[in-house]
């Protein structure tokens, strides 16, 4: 196991091609893991008991989804860019990247033909995306079920 520590004064683009240049690790049997959320706001979590997703967590989260399965990285990169449609729910659903830019170490270092396989994909508290993500993970977990969307 190494643990990579994120420089935040980089852009995502740069965490982004710097898991392209980790991929050849895959080839060598090395498991890449992101950990983070894809939303994560907790000044903003429901403290009242409801589980209810936000609709901008909800929405958010959604879209991210659509663009990982579509393979739409650069989409992804970009997501949280002012010229974005989905600026807004982003600047809620990711207010410090420290949680989100795990993900793209991982879409950088996935193979180009390689589908999304979701494992897990739930909002908590309103405002924590849960979702979970694989690339290549059939033969390396047997038995992941894919999860449905969020509601």
């Amino acid at each position: 196991v190494v643990q990579l520590a994120i420089d935040g004064n980089q852009t995502p683009q740069f965490h982004y091609d710097l898991g392209r240049k980790l991929a050849a690790l895959r080839d060598e049997g090395v498991l890449i893991a992101g950990s983070g959320d894809v939303v994560h706001n907790l000044r903003a979590m429901r403290r009242d008991g409801s589980n209810t997703a936000f609709d901008w967590a909800a929405r958010f989260n959604a879209e991210v989804r659509r663009r990982i399965e579509a393979h739409d990285h650069q989409g992804i990169i970009d997501i949280a860019q002012p010229t974005d449609a989905f600026a807004a729910d982003a600047r809620m659903s990711i207010p410090t990247d420290e949680h989100w830019l795990p993900l793209l170490y991982v879409l950088g270092a996935r193979g180009q033909d390689e589908d999304a396989q979701v494992f897990t994909d739930a909002i908590e508290l309103g405002s924590v995306s849960m979702m979970g993500v694989g690339f290549g993970i059939d033969d390396a977990i047997p038995g992941v079920g894919l999860a449905t969307p969020a509601s």
